[in-house]
């Protein structure tokens, strides 16, 4: 599924999948932006109610829903990784499912090509880092802008939308 890359379309000629085929590839479709951010010191959430479609049927998503990202998932120190956020179609089952550890931000979202969601509907993707002497575990180290343990050095959201331009 290339639908996570950041590829260049130049250079792919023309081949790079968009993340609206994917989404509705698999069913589903966001259709605005999520908004997501962190959620107390540990978890994602979405700021912004969202409508998504799923199989011609629109749901309303409603904003703060949390996407609990575990206790059991560690980064090795100086790595990366990325993870899905992903919800089913009652609109309040959340789900995060992770791609593999990487050197850079461009890996850890790359290897969310191996990912299949536990969702419906991609919301959007996170991807962080660990500090240079840290490791970082879900549930026990925050991320970024939060407290709690070994927090992570940078977060980034990425929020997918169906709307293409």
């Amino acid at each position: 599924m290339a639908l996570y890359q950041q590829t260049d379309p130049v250079a792919r000629k023309g081949a790079a999948v968009t993340f609206a085929q994917l989404a509705l590839s698999d069913g589903g479709l966001a259709l605005g932006n999520a908004g997501l951010a962190i959620d107390t010191n540990f978890d994602v959430k979405n700021a912004n109610a969202v409508d998504i479609v799923i199989d011609g049927i629109f749901v309303t998503v409603a904003a703060d829903q949390t996407f609990d990202t575990g206790t059991t998932k560690a980064v090795d120190t100086g790595n990366w990784i990325a993870f899905l956020c992903s919800i089913d179609a009652d609109g309040t089952t959340t789900y995060v499912d992770y791609g593999a550890e990487a050197a850079t931000e461009a890996l850890a979202i790359a290897a969310l090509d191996d990912v299949t969601p536990s969702g419906e509907v991609v919301l959007g993707y996170v991807a962080l880092t660990t500090h240079a002497t840290n490791t970082w575990t879900a549930g026990t180290d925050a991320l970024q802008g939060g407290t709690g343990g070994n927090v992570s050095a940078d977060t980034n959201y990425y929020n997918v939308c169906g709307w293409v331009q």
